[in-house]
């Protein structure tokens, strides 16, 4: 039998051992409340952010107000007559960081460029720092002023980690207003985020401690944490705006797995390029020649799909013609190098009997086993819903080619069949009844 004595020393050591796991477990959590604090909060005090010269164009200094009170530091050059672009910098940086990158667009496609310093960054106000969700109204914001400032431009959003997350954020709110994202080594929501960074700053199995921490602090600093995901938010991007997917190879922070889930998200009107041997934030400097022609395709081909649906004949400036009629050589979606860029088709009611504009584009999805319903006034929507289509009939049809690219309606094409990578593959419908269709699909080269 254990002596009285011993049995309380026993009770008070187990007595000490949690009362130390219970101030353990509040250091642990006061700790995390402080780091979750700190990461969601301005790093430094406002700074001063005059403009830089710079050989390509004299940067005129802004202030852009947003609808929430803040006040955004913005450079802006007029640039030549290419797109409007808007560049946002990653998390703890400024404006100053997108200066290269504005620097080969600027200089080689005569774009407008607009740099923008982030809520709680640089020389703009705000404190807190939600990883771009409300930094989705700075990118509103800078639109407008972009569209003000450059009428009729197309304007693209480049957004950099921290800024491709606030583009995609705003991309609800902005629409049609538009016509092209560049999301360079996004991130798929902030809990992955968290995630990564715990595992690449901490060994095993502080990393799992540290990550719990932090997602219970987030708890009470940062409640709207399951909104913070560009995974979900990127839905919004309309099916008819371009959106080029840039992600690192060696990229722990924002792994390119997470890029290619954004892409699968969008992929009816997106491109990915991964970078092999890229970091978070390297990919000019790793392969500085491919990133450079990449970003100068996609800008110039968002260019020339705007200048095509804006030019003479354009549905925009033929309203006098019937709303009913397709024109028969309108090409519906455009193939480039960087991949499908479509274009920006305006809502055409279908109000001749029959629908015949509705009755054609089903004949062709008919080809390929899939008829959608494409209700009068939304024929818009339905292009959008028929691409998708077309994709996934196409995925099967070509299941081991390489590399799929763009798929596009060219008219006038259905007699020559679907060709396939050099192999041919007529519809089973007879297509002598149909000659008035719109209808090679075709999928180009890698």
């Amino acid at each position: 039998m254990m002596p009285s004595s011993h049995r309380f020393f026993t009770r008070a050591r187990a007595r000490r051992g949690l009362i130390a796991l219970a101030v353990l477990a509040v250091c642990w959590l006061l700790v995390s409340v402080a780091v979750a604090y700190r990461l969601t909060h301005r790093k430094r005090p406002p700074f001063a952010e005059p403009a830089p010269r710079v050989a390509w164009g004299a940067l005129e200094e802004n202030r852009l107000a947003t609808d929430d009170g803040q006040q955004i530091g913005a450079w802006f050059a007029e640039g030549g007559d290419g797109p409007s672009v808007l560049f946002l910098h990653g998390n703890k940086g400024s404006r100053a960081h997108c200066l290269q990158r504005a620097g080969i667009l600027a200089t080689e496609a005569g774009c407008g460029v607009l740099l923008i310093s982030l809520r709680a960054h640089g020389d703009s106000t705000g404190d807190r720092n939600d990883i771009g969700y409300s930094a989705r109204r700075d990118v509103v914001a800078a639109v407008d002023f972009l569209r003000l400032r450059r009428p009729g431009k197309p304007v693209i959003v480049f957004g950099v980690s921290l800024g491709s997350a606030a583009a995609t954020f705003a991309a609800g709110e902005l629409g049609h207003r538009v016509q092209g994202y560049v999301l360079e080594s996004p991130y798929q929501d902030l809990k992955t985020a968290v995630w990564n960074r715990t595992g690449a700053s901490l060994p095993p199995p502080l990393d799992r401690v540290a990550y719990l921490g932090l997602r219970l602090a987030a708890l009470a600093i940062l409640p709207e944490l399951e909104a913070i995901s560009p995974l979900r938010a990127i839905d919004q991007i309309p099916a008819d705006v371009a959106v080029l997917i840039l992600a690192g190879g060696a990229d722990r922070l924002a792994r390119p797995e997470e890029a290619r889930a954004l892409y699968d998200r969008v992929r009816s009107h997106a491109r990915l390029e991964i970078f092999p041997g890229a970091n978070h934030d390297d990919l000019p400097s790793v392969a500085p020649e491919r990133y450079r022609r990449l970003i100068l395709r996609f800008c110039n081909d968002v260019d020339e799909t705007s200048r095509r649906l804006d030019g003479p004949g354009s549905p925009q400036e033929t309203s006098d013609a019937s709303e009913s009629e397709v024109a028969p050589e309108e090409n519906l979606w455009s193939r480039t190098e960087c991949g499908l860029i479509p274009p920006k088709v305006p809502v055409r009611r279908v109000q001749q009997s029959g629908g015949e504009a509705r009755d054609r584009f089903a004949a062709l999805l008919h080809d390929v086993g899939a008829v959608p319903k494409l209700l009068p006034g939304q024929f818009h929507r339905g292009l959008a819903v028929a691409r998708r289509v077309l994709d996934d009939a196409l995925h099967d049809i070509v299941r081991d080619a390489d590399d799929l690219r763009a798929v596009f309606v060219e008219p006038g094409a259905v007699e020559r069949g679907l060709n396939l990578g050099g192999r041919a593959f007529v519809p089973a419908a007879e297509t002598q009844d149909r000659k008035e269709l719109p209808g090679l699909i075709d999928v180009g080269e890698a």
